[in-house]
Order: structure tokens, then sequence, then C-alpha cells
């Protein structure tokens, strides 16, 4: 199953130059139609659901937790903190993800979580959405530069 976005049907806005008073509005306006161009890409609201997960610890500037469950004792990962890839945080990573109806599994996380293959495949499509993601930002916001 290969993760496919549409990124060339529903790019990431570009904001556009403002100045003064307007820019608020502008920055606001241009949340939206990203949000939308991102829910339309990646086939739901997935992605905002899953960066509104993110957690900082009280206090902390410096750290930013996703937690695999809401519960206590949930498993978390420092998400500013260099990622170390062990079958643990890919497991946390995914399990978080697919509670958020990330498309990068056909079957569902209680079955999926049973099988380190199954794992490693989702992760891996989770890459994929991220990257095509973090690329689409990352040029929005070039172009955006100026404002």
């Amino acid at each position: 199953m290969a993760a496919k976005t549409s990124w060339d049907k529903h790019p990431v806005p570009t904001l556009t130059s403002q100045s003064g008073s307007e820019l608020p509005a502008a920055v606001r306006e241009w949340r939206k139609s990203a949000a939308q161009a991102t829910a339309a890409a990646t086939k739901g609201q997935w992605l905002m659901e899953l960066i509104k997960s993110l957690k900082r610890p009280k206090n902390s500037l410096t750290a930013i937790s996703l937690l695999a469950n809401d519960g206590a004792g949930s498993k978390r990962i420092d998400i500013l903190a260099k990622f170390e890839s062990t079958e643990a945080t890919r497991e946390t990573v995914v399990s978080r993800a697919m509670k958020c109806k990330a498309p990068i599994h056909a079957e569902a996380w209680d079955d999926v979580s049973k099988d380190k293959v199954k794992i490693e495949a989702a992760f891996d499509q989770l890459c994929v959405y991220m990257n095509d993601f973090n690329f689409q930002m990352t040029k929005a916001t070039a172009k955006a530069a100026p404002a």
C-alpha cells in the first residue's frame, strides 16, 4: 500500500505579502487555506489531529511530546530531540498516527500492533506523508519570506 498524496492538485498556498495591520488577517486566511489543502492532499483531518495531539510538558520550552496514547504511562517521544529510530519509537509514532486515523495501513491498529512488519510498513507510509508535507511547507515558507 503506497501512500499517495495529491499535493499537485492541492498545494499549500503561499502567504502573499501584506503589511501592517493587514498581516494578521492574511495569516489567519493562509492558515485556513493551508489546513484545507493539507486535508485534501492527505485524505482527511488526521495530520492536523496528529499535530494538535502534541503536548508541551508544564514549564518546558524545550520539549514537545508525542504520546502513543492519551492515558497515563503512555510511551512518549520528545519531537524536538534527535529521533532515535528504534522499534519502540516507530511503534509509538505509528500508534498515535493511526489513532488520528492516518491512512498508513489497511488494517486497524489492534491488528497492526501485533506485527512488527506491519508497524514498519505503516511507519514507512507515514514517512512518505510527512516528507511530502515538510516539502510543501518549506516551499510555501520560502515563497512567503517577504511577508
